[in-house]
């Protein structure tokens, strides 16, 4: 279904009994929208923990500078982490970690 959605733009596909690509990221889009709204002007941290899978498929969605491909080259293992900061063109990566250790990958 990654592949589907990723490589095919095949958004309504779904694994039995789970959700589209569009179901996905109306869900996302609207939680990251709703802490961007509320945390967006101040000098608060965040930190949200979710699935690898998820973030392959979603980062591209959200961050402005991190294509489908690097996402798909450069996956998240499981200490794996982005951060990311808002500017005045979107969200934007400022580092993407693969194995939550030193190796970063430039974005």
């Amino acid at each position: 279904v990654n592949e589907a959605w990723m490589l095919r733009g095949e958004y309504e596909q779904r694994m039995q009994g789970g959700e589209s690509f569009v179901e996905i990221y109306s869900r996302f889009s609207g939680f990251l929208g709703e802490l961007i709204h509320r945390y967006g002007d101040t000098s608060e941290t965040l930190l949200l923990v979710g699935h690898g899978g998820l973030y392959r498929i979603m980062m591209p969605q959200v961050l402005v500078n991190v294509s489908v491909q690097f996402s798909l080259d450069h996956p998240l293992g499981h200490t794996g982490y982005v951060l990311a900061e808002p500017g005045a063109e979107g969200l934007k990566c400022i580092a993407w970690l693969p194995d939550g250790g030193g190796s970063l990958a430039a974005v």
